[in-house]
């Protein structure tokens, strides 16, 4: 039995339980939020674009509203999920003032990068997206599955490891493949 956090550049990570079997396979079951100080070789990375990148960024509007871009960051909500779904994606917000939120999706592998600007009393807000990845849409796509897979929390999730390589295939869920960060590890989604 091992006890550790695990998780997804995305946000927090879970402790997880896992246990090891006779085949040098692992599988275990996600729980709380934990929160804690990683080391130096496993800190995220973030872009910082130049203005002029900013305003050159390709730009489009999201018709999510405030609740829905809280579930993508809560980690009782989606944003565990959406860890899984788009791997080494990073997510910031940032207060600029009380009327003003940006939530930013980093990408510094493949550097790609993009920002929802929040601000108070106006709404559609403004999406901008620099790089090859599309980021905004990736995480977007991945809350759409969230809801539509009956908003699953990380406890209902048992990632499984095997030695010689990253990941065993995915399992179903009510229909549904369930979301796999790049092939690392496959998520498999309690059916109970």
């Amino acid at each position: 039995m091992i006890v550790t956090p695990w998780g997804t550049d995305y946000g927090d990570d879970a402790l997880t339980r896992w246990e090891v079997h006779e085949d040098g396979s692992a599988s275990g079951r996600c729980g709380t939020n934990l929160a804690f100080m990683r080391l130096g070789d496993q800190r995220r990375d973030f872009l910082e674009p130049s203005e002029g990148e900013i305003e050159s960024a390709d730009r489009t509007v999201t018709r999510r509203g405030g609740r829905e871009l809280f579930e993508m960051v809560s980690f009782a909500h989606a944003s565990f999920t959406i860890g899984l779904s788009v791997p080494n994606c990073y997510v910031t917000v940032e207060d600029l003032d009380a009327d003003h939120r940006n939530v930013e999706l980093h990408d510094a592998r493949s550097t790609s990068w993009a920002r929802v600007e929040l601000v108070r009393g106006r709404h559609p807000w403004t999406v901008r997206q620099l790089g090859p990845r599309r980021l905004w849409d990736e995480v977007d796509t991945a809350h759409r599955w969230w809801v539509d897979a009956g908003k699953p929390t990380p406890e209902q999730y048992e990632p499984t490891v095997a030695p010689g390589r990253n990941a065993r295939g995915p399992a179903r869920h009510p229909g549904r493949s369930t979301p796999v960060a790049g092939d690392r590890v496959t998520e498999v989604l309690r059916s109970g």
